[in-house]
């Protein structure tokens, strides 16, 4: 498992409690890098019998992180998105 129970525990404490969590997902055999909301990352896990969520719902579902020199992964803009989502 590359997610440990504990870690998926606390990431539903979070959506429970009104906060907003995140996974940042790297695929090294596709160069890419995502954010996926934990909330879409249950939706997929809680109505599938797969162990590992596909590649095809981070492209549908995520959000692909660009690299950068400076800041090597800049998510800030992502989860100022979802920040501003889960206000409104």
């Amino acid at each position: 498992e590359n997610i440990h129970k504990h870690q998926m525990n606390h990431l539903r404490n979070i959506i429970e409690n009104g906060g907003i969590g995140f996974l940042i997902i790297r695929f090294t055999s596709y160069n890419k890098t995502f954010l996926l909301y934990a909330k879409d990352f249950f939706n997929y896990i809680d109505n599938t019998t797969r162990k590992s969520v596909p590649y095809e719902y981070f492209l549908e579902k995520g959000h692909e992180i660009k690299e950068k020199y400076a800041p090597r992964l800049d998510y800030i803009k992502i989860v100022d998105k979802l920040i501003n989502e889960h206000n409104n």
